[in-house]
């Protein structure tokens, strides 16, 4: 066991290893318990970019792997077990071609690729009038529900937010996403629809100015 490791030491960990176990949800009933399951895999990307073959549960990385592709998912235990002994009995050439395509996937993930597809799809309004959609009810259905909606503001470019606990996350997302946006050279306007119960740390909030 290595605690706190340097990223130089996990990444030779992973560059020396052929399988990596993600199994987060493992057993889990998704449709019981979703919110045990695994919802993105960030350590799984990171994997796969060094060449690593994923080995994970439902959740997220069902939208991260291609089974048989560039890594595989299990329902079961019994399925980590085939699997990853799947793996192990595949010719080095099959190895490498499923290693491959496991840092080509990673790639499509990287910071870069998400700004170009984001902004591409900004520009090309594909996403425009379903967001003028969403807002507009999400705001009837906050006003309706009692909850303080925001006052809308011009801006070429909106970001909201719906979250109506008392939780620390809202905090943390917001005050990120507000000090990225404001950095930002577009017109960004942050939108924050809250209830009552969470109205003080929204109002103690530091957000940037920006618009």
């Amino acid at each position: 066991i290595v605690n706190a490791a340097p990223h130089e030491v996990v990444n030779g960990y992973m560059m020396s290893s052929l399988v990596q176990w993600h199994l987060t949800g493992l057993d889990i009933d998704s449709s019981a318990d979703p919110a045990s399951l695994e919802h993105f895999g960030i350590s799984i990307v990171e994997g796969m970019s060094t060449g690593i073959i994923p080995v994970a549960c439902l959740g997220g990385p069902e939208d991260i792997i291609t089974t048989g592709v560039d890594g595989f998912i299990s329902h079961n235990l019994q399925e980590v077990r085939e699997h990853t002994l799947s793996i192990f009995s595949l010719s080095s050439e099959r190895q490498m071609d499923i290693s491959n395509a496991a840092r080509a996937r990673a790639v499509q993930f990287q910071a870069s690729e998400f700004r170009q597809r984001f902004i591409n799809t900004v520009e090309n309004g594909a996403a425009i009038h379903a967001y003028r959609l969403m807002i507009s009810r999400t705001l009837l259905h906050a006003r309706s529900a009692g909850a303080a909606a925001p006052a809308l503001r011009a801006g070429r470019y909106a970001a909201l937010f719906v979250e109506p606990r008392n939780h620390y996350a809202l905090e943390f997302a917001s005050t990120t996403t507000s000090t990225v946006l404001a950095a930002a050279k577009e017109s960004w306007i942050l939108h924050i629809v809250h209830s009552e119960d969470n109205m003080q740390l929204v109002n103690q909030m530091h957000l940037h100015e920006h618009s």
